[in-house]
């Protein structure tokens, strides 16, 4: 008789996993230029996982360097309100945009 293994026990939430995906192929996508797909994924990690503070620093600093002030300066307030410190260039957006 063939034993199945067993899946390994993990701490780390499918959602998140999932989210760590779509950051990290926006990364990509922002690298190569195509800013609009690179904001588009975020949006879709957002709707995953609504409150990730890392998530909503890349979509602070995507919609900057796009020239979308307004998103940027909402997605900063959205992340202060998580409760996490401001990292340095989310403080620089803060200053310029709001």
């Amino acid at each position: 008789m063939i034993q199945l293994a067993k899946k390994p026990d993990t701490k780390v939430n499918v959602d998140q996993e999932d989210v760590a995906l779509l950051q990290s192929l926006a990364a990509i996508h922002f690298t190569f230029g195509r800013i609009e797909r690179a904001i588009n994924l975020l949006y879709l990690a957002l709707w995953i996982l609504p409150r990730d503070p890392e998530t909503m620093r890349l979509m602070a600093i995507f919609c900057y360097r796009d020239g979308r002030f307004k998103y940027a300066a909402s997605f900063v307030r959205a992340y202060e309100l998580t409760g996490a410190p401001l990292p340095h260039d989310m403080t620089i957006i803060k200053q310029r945009c709001i």
